[in-house]
């Protein structure tokens, strides 16, 4: 049951993609509506104590045949009526450093090895960041719990959240350092498609993917069970929102600005630091004359 959320963000993938020629600006939406939805799932069947495992594989099931429903209606859809986003703007007429690309994967391919065989075991894990998700899975409920350490109790809560989606479903804590690694290897893609929707050529794409991978501190991080990559890949994803409010400004790019925004808050405090200067360069730019 534990690939369910997968499952479900990969169907929320194709829905997007049939509106849209452009994979990499599904790709990001699929994951802001992905987490939205997590949240929504999890305070939903929280207030009926609820966070059982049925639950949560009831909920995610619901979101992949919501989308093969929407999907179906798309396709019956005339082309001339189907949404079709224009891809950002990037160069062309060369190829991917595959050799590159290529050796710069056995970083995150080693760290994946670590994250599945070793459990969570760094001492953040250990005082907060696992004992609420324990809690919360032995109460089928967030809601607050006797604690010795307050911060179980108020420190944000999504990257758990989803950890905790994890734990219930397989049944133990053998998943839950994929959170981070996902989130390591998502930010990476993502400077890559920060690169190219400023213009950036495939070398440059693919040198942003290296550099981001090779990060001594996202290495040591991506295999445990924190919120520090979390919260890079929605800031990553913020960002490259931002561009495409830029390039389209109507109220679909502003709700998945806001919605990247309010997860970059809900997953860690240090977002409060890096977010505002995000939204303040979305300002400047829609204040910039077009063209």
């Amino acid at each position: 049951m534990a690939v369910l959320p997968f499952v479900a963000y990969l169907s929320l993938l194709l829905v997007l993609r049939s509106a849209s020629r452009d994979w990499e600006t599904s790709a990001v939406r699929a994951a802001i509506l992905w987490g939205v939805l997590l949240v929504v799932a999890t305070e939903l069947l929280s207030v009926f104590h609820q966070l059982t495992a049925a639950a949560l594989a009831t909920a995610w099931l619901t979101v992949s045949l919501g989308c093969v429903v929407a999907g179906r209606r798309l396709r019956r859809l005339p082309a001339a009526e189907a949404h079709q986003a224009p891809a950002p703007a990037g160069r062309t007429g060369e190829g991917y450093p595959v050799a590159l690309i290529a050796a710069a994967g056995l970083i995150p391919a080693l760290v994946l090895v670590t994250a599945l065989v070793a459990p969570p075991n760094t001492v953040d894990a250990m005082v907060y960041h696992m004992p609420r998700v324990v809690y919360w899975a032995d109460n089928r409920s967030v809601a607050l719990f006797p604690a010795v350490v307050s911060y179980q109790l108020f420190l944000q809560p999504f990257a758990e959240f989803v950890m905790l989606h994890l734990y219930v479903l397989s049944g133990g804590d053998r998943l839950v350092n994929l959170v981070q690694w996902l989130a390591y290897l998502g930010s990476a893609i993502g400077a890559g498609l920060l690169v190219k929707a400023l213009g950036g050529s495939r070398l440059g794409q693919a040198i942003a993917i290296v550099a981001c991978l090779s990060i001594p501190q996202g290495i040591l991080q991506a295999s445990g069970a924190k919120n520090d990559c979390v919260l890079a890949l929605w800031l990553v994803l913020l960002a490259y929102a931002v561009l495409r409010w830029k390039e389209e400004p109507g109220w679909q790019n502003s709700l998945y600005c806001g919605a990247a925004l309010g997860l970059c808050l809900l997953t860690k405090g240090t977002a409060y630091a890096f977010a505002p200067p995000l939204a303040l360069a979305g300002w400047w730019l829609l204040s910039r004359p077009r063209g």
